[in-house]
């Protein structure tokens, strides 16, 4: 049996990940010695119903839009550079992103890139826009005559006081923002209703960090549930009262008594927040260690840090690990009200709590149950491809580009052949 817990774990447990490790009962989570790739490999398209892009002829195959963003945060703009969209979400667009010194070829004024408007990524403070790199000259001259939307980034605690924050279309042309909010989101869902609504902005969710990236599911073993090293994970720096509540409850021998002892997982405090995620530190790990270790938990916990929204959720979906999130009183508490409301609504395959004193009880449930973990599990990537395709379908209406507008021109041309 191995238990990693504390206030402090050292790095070198990553070392023993393949040794033989078994939960109390000695059959439920089955050591990574006997995992067999070919067995325990998660289907990479398994049940998955996605929505195929047509061009305008009707044909699957279509070239790609390229569209510009424009970035003042590596981090906020990661969904972008990693292009999930695209990738997870067959959007029907390719992004180029650009930060405040670099004009990628594509994005100068010019260029012979298919680009079809340009999106700035920009900041908030109170009823300031800032970052607003229409305005300055290098982005201007880049522009040509694309027409420009702007996304609210980084605005973690919902503090946009600007009138257009919430209201489309607006003065600003913001059309989206990262963290989701019914404050501003009003009467928000996917689907193509959206399109016919005009006083909600789009929601457009974090993604996992650059640094972190994506796992490549066609090539890299993802372990079943059933074989995995790790009951959980809480990797966090106590940031919040909600994270240090976390903690101290995971800590306490209440937790133990109801769990069991020898209920292997993996609990790393940091002694602070590190921006460089992809860096070595003493008090954490590393970004190849912490995607190993998510790669080898049944689940992962995720609580509301400055916003409930993290990026660790997308990057345990990746790695195949069940997020744990808690509808608690920090969470209801939270400026951006209802931010979990596009994983509830549309039934995101993650453990929902009302209270993280809830954990154990849920943990055992669901440890002399392998059968219904991995079928959850399974549910994780067929629905993540999809909430993506249904995120890049809302930001295609939002900056004008919609498939509706795609199919009527189709309807043109054949008519013409005809």
């Amino acid at each position: 049996k191995c238990i990693i817990c504390g206030v402090l774990c050292t790095l070198t447990f990553v070392n023993s990940i393949g040794k033989s490790l078994r939960s109390s009962n000695g059959s439920v989570f089955t050591p990574m010695s006997n995992y067999s790739e070919s067995q325990h490999r998660i289907p990479v398209r398994s049940n998955v119903s996605v929505p195929t892009r047509l061009n305008r002829l009707g044909h699957e195959k279509v070239e790609k839009a390229k569209i510009c963003v424009f970035q003042h945060n590596w981090r906020t703009a990661s969904l972008f550079e990693l292009n999930i969209l695209s990738i997870r979400g067959n959007s029907s667009s390719d992004f180029i992103v650009n930060d405040a010194k670099v004009v990628k070829k594509g994005c100068i004024a010019g260029s012979k890139t298919a680009s079809a408007v340009n999106l700035e990524l920009v900041g908030v403070s109170g009823d300031i826009i800032q970052y607003d790199f229409e305005f300055t000259g290098y982005v201007k001259a880049s522009y040509s005559n694309r027409p420009v939307r702007k996304i609210i980034s980084g605005d973690e605690m919902c503090i946009c006081k600007h009138s257009d924050c919430g209201v489309f279309p607006n003065s600003k042309n913001i059309v989206a923002r990262e963290y989701f909010s019914d404050k501003f989101m009003h009467q928000w869902e996917f689907g193509p209703s959206f399109g016919s609504r005009r006083n909600s902005i789009a929601y457009v969710p974090l993604g996992p960090r650059l640094d972190f990236g994506m796992v490549s599911w066609a090539n890299e073993p993802v372990a079943e549930a059933s074989n995995r090293n790790w009951l959980f994970n809480l990797i966090i720096s106590p940031t919040t009262s909600s994270r240090r509540k976390l903690v101290s409850f995971v800590n306490s021998s209440a937790f133990a008594k109801t769990l069991g002892k020898s209920a292997p997982f993996v609990l790393n405090i940091a002694k602070q927040w590190h921006a460089n995620f992809g860096a070595n530190y003493a008090d954490t790990f590393n970004s190849t260690q912490y995607k190993n270790v998510l790669k080898h938990s049944v689940f992962t916990l995720c609580p509301t840090g400055r916003n409930p929204e993290s990026y660790r959720i997308y990057e345990a979906i990746e790695a195949g690990s069940i997020p744990i999130l808690a509808l608690d009183k920090e969470y209801h508490d939270h400026p951006c009200k209802n931010a979990f409301l596009p994983f509830v609504k549309y039934h995101a395959p993650f453990v929902f709590l009302t209270d993280w004193k809830q954990l154990p009880k849920v943990l055992a449930m669901y440890s002399q149950d392998p059968n219904k973990v991995v079928a959850l599990q399974e549910r994780l990537r067929p629905w993540y491809q999809k909430f993506f395709y249904n995120v890049s379908l809302q930001l295609d209406m939002v900056t004008g580009r919609t498939l509706r507008q795609t199919a009527s021109t189709s309807t043109t041309i054949q008519q013409k052949q005809q």
